[in-house]
């Protein structure tokens, strides 16, 4: 396909030559403003032949991983960690003994324990409770005052108040 050239380019370009061009000041100047928001992505630029994933991490894990090394550094030994693990796990005696102990790592306290002092902890909320919750909150009753009320850990409380939008 033969290409056509536009009158109105082909004369600008004819009309500066080579010469006359080459006049301007080849000095640098001190300092260039360069907008990034208007910037695109060089398509000619070779890429680096590293596959790259981009991950968003919550703000909590940002504030203490905030470089991609540090990142990459924790997980590579989490990975490690978890291959060993499972490389001396090969019986299901060897299984059921570690997932016992992470179990019990993690597990710091029982549901008896906890009812205890609050017999109501991790029972689902009824509606009654809940417009109870709304009007006790309104009156200005306390976190605290209203786990005691409730028979609920005040972290139970927190939560709910956020799900019924009040906090």
């Amino acid at each position: 396909m033969p290409v056509q050239l536009l009158e109105g380019n082909v004369k600008i370009m004819n009309k500066t030559s080579f010469d006359e061009s080459s006049n301007f000041d080849d000095e640098m100047l001190p300092e260039y403003r360069f907008d990034y928001q208007k910037a695109k992505p060089n398509r000619f630029a070779t890429h680096s032949g590293k596959k790259m994933t981009v991950v968003v991490l919550d703000e909590d894990v940002a504030q203490v991983f905030t470089t991609p090394e540090s990142v990459n550094k924790a997980l590579k030994a989490l990975i490690e960690v978890v291959s060993r693990v499972s490389l001396e796990a090969d019986d299901s005696q060897d299984t059921n003994r570690l997932q016992e102990q992470s179990e019990q790592s993690q597990k710091s306290y029982s549901l008896d324990e906890i009812r205890q002092q609050y017999p109501r902890a991790y029972e689902p909320w009824s509606v009654d409770e809940d417009e109870q919750l709304k009007l006790h909150y309104a009156q200005q009753a306390s976190v605290d005052k209203l786990a005691t009320e409730f028979q609920r850990q005040p972290s139970a409380i927190r939560s709910r108040l956020k799900k019924l939008g009040l906090l």
